[in-house]
């Protein structure tokens, strides 16, 4: 199980892909782009590396993946919403298939403020992910902003599903309260659930087997709630705990470590759960649906002010 990294901005848009292989493609990028300084650089996949992950037995094969891999990739033409309102088009990736059969993949030009690089993550890491610490770098503010924004998913053999690797990703976001809040119908387009399922649907093709496939990595989902609002639901919620499998942590070669473990639970995570479980006592439901809007802790503060909490 590798861990990538990318904004948490860029994880809470939908990924538009038919089948689980795209997904699978589209995490291998982002993690290739994490082990390079430069992000302007192509990477290269090679066609045994390609074979070797996809299960590529021929040349048949592969040329069958290309037609795949454009269809989802190069066509993905979705909308990406930034923090400020500006619309991008397009997919993250462009993409060149060369003679030799080598892939290449570069970040389109404004995706890169959401994709990390080597030399981004070793400056997280050298102030152990504290926001205080890192606004006091020397940096220009839309680099401070960029690494403020950085969160850890994975990206995992044992969780093949297309929908368990979304909700891995969505939960990831929030390991450090271990409580997921979010709007029913966003929910729905980030994880592109058939607009024609049923909430019963739901539980059944999504949320149960998620839930089952999660408990591989040691993501163990304890509670799913979905508030309604009259007869229509307008919010879920999900408890969670994770700890890393103990293969895993005993294959790190470089080990976290406790402060810096310890700063991944940020001061919003926290304030979040407090928030929650505060609501919770006292049964404020329409308030606890408006969790899924605050970003920051500052959001945190204006909206216990606004409710008198």
């Amino acid at each position: 199980m590798n861990e990538i990294r990318v904004h948490k901005e860029l994880n809470q848009e939908p990924i538009r892909f038919e089948k689980e292989l795209g997904i699978k493609f589209y995490k291998e990028c982002i993690f290739k782009f994490n082990k390079i300084e430069d992000l302007n650089k192509e990477i290269i996949f090679s066609f045994d590396e390609l074979r070797n992950n996809f299960n590529l037995n021929n040349q048949d094969d592969f040329k069958e993946f290309m037609k795949f891999f454009h269809n989802e990739i190069d066509g993905r033409k979705s909308v990406f919403k930034t923090d400020k309102g500006d619309l991008i088009g397009g997919g993250v990736f462009s993409t060149k298939i060369y003679t030799d059969n080598r892939l290449g993949v570069m970040i389109n030009p404004y995706h890169k403020q959401y994709i990390y690089s080597k030399i981004d993550i070793e400056k997280w890491h050298s102030v152990k992910g504290n926001h205080k610490k890192i606004n006091a770098l020397e940096l220009a503010e839309e680099e401070k902003k960029k690494l403020t924004g950085m969160m850890t998913t994975f990206l995992s053999d044992e969780i093949k599903g297309k929908y368990s690797q979304r909700l891995m990703d969505l939960l990831m976001q929030y390991q450090g309260s271990g409580l997921f809040i979010m709007e029913w119908e966003s929910f729905k387009e980030i994880l592109d659930i058939p607009k024609s399922y049923k909430s019963c649907d739901i539980d059944k093709q999504v949320l149960s087997s998620s839930k089952k496939e999660l408990i591989k990595i040691g993501l163990k989902i304890t509670k799913i709630e979905k508030i309604k609002k009259g007869r229509s639901i307008e919010t879920i919620k999900i408890k969670f705990d994770f700890e890393k499998k103990k293969e895993d942590k005993k294959q790190d070669k470089e080990p976290k470590l406790v402060e810096e473990q310890a700063h991944e639970i940020t001061d919003f995570d926290k304030e979040l759960g407090k928030l929650s479980t505060e609501l919770m006592k006292k049964k404020k439901v329409n308030l606890i649906m408006q969790l899924s809007s605050l970003k920051t802790v500052e959001d945190i503060k204006e909206f216990k002010a606004k409710n008198e909490l």
